[in-house]
């Protein structure tokens, strides 16, 4: 899929991956996700990651569930890792990079750090140690620019990127019509929290399929 699409477009295919409660939650009111989906639905997310050469995640997944974004296998052993693209537009992870896993771990020459305000050069050169990308990119309307980063991608061979986004990044994302393909899980529970963190942005089919893992179902396809 993803090298076909750049075949035809010329451009890299942008993939979002959403996970939703029943009532629309995307996380509890501590901004924790993990709990939507179950053992089986998290395994096919492994299979959708090896079909990307690159994920991407924002500043607050990262700052919240310190991921590893590695490829695992049923067992939970690491069997691979793409390229890991981070967006933090105002620098917030940097107090944290020696306690998160995508700076200090064993892939970090997979990590693809975009920030948007300039980086002390202490803080660079600890970056540089463990081979972090660092890539600057302009800020819009005090967001990192998507289409300079887009324009990286293509420039790098990135046929395509795999994101997987919070409340806060999958609705900017949507609404500025960046997702090409929707993966939207949706977890067979309900949290009944009005404090939760709703996903609130609309997005229209072109055609999907519906797939039920153990419980949680899975809708996919192109959007319009």
């Amino acid at each position: 899929m993803v090298e076909e699409f750049f075949q035809r477009n010329a451009r890299p295919l942008w993939a979002l991956k959403i996970a939703t409660t029943l009532d629309g939650a995307m996380a509890d009111y501590r901004g924790i996700s993990k709990w939507i989906t179950g053992k089986n639905a998290r395994q096919v997310v492994m299979q959708q990651r090896n079909q990307f050469p690159a994920i991407l995640v924002g500043c607050h997944t990262v700052f919240i569930d310190n991921p590893s974004l590695t490829i695992r296998n049923h067992q939970g052993q690491t069997i691979g890792c793409p390229k890991r693209l981070i967006l933090d537009g105002h620098n917030r992870l940097l107090s944290k990079i020696d306690f998160l896993n995508v700076f200090t771990d064993s892939y970090s020459h997979q990590t693809i750090y975009c920030h948007g305000q300039p980086i002390p050069s202490s803080i660079q050169k600890n970056l540089a140690t463990n081979n972090v990308t660092l890539l600057q990119l302009p800020l819009v309307a005090e967001h990192l620019s998507l289409s300079v980063l887009n324009a990286y991608l293509l420039e790098q061979g990135i046929q395509g990127i795999y994101i997987e986004a919070g409340p806060h990044l999958a609705p900017a994302l949507l609404k500025q019509n960046r997702i090409d393909y929707l993966y939207h899980f949706r977890g067979a529970k309900i949290i009944g929290d009005r404090r939760a963190l709703h996903f609130n942005a609309p997005y229209t089919w072109k055609q999907f399929t519906t797939t039920l893992w153990d419980g949680d179902f899975l809708q996919e396809g192109w959007l319009k």
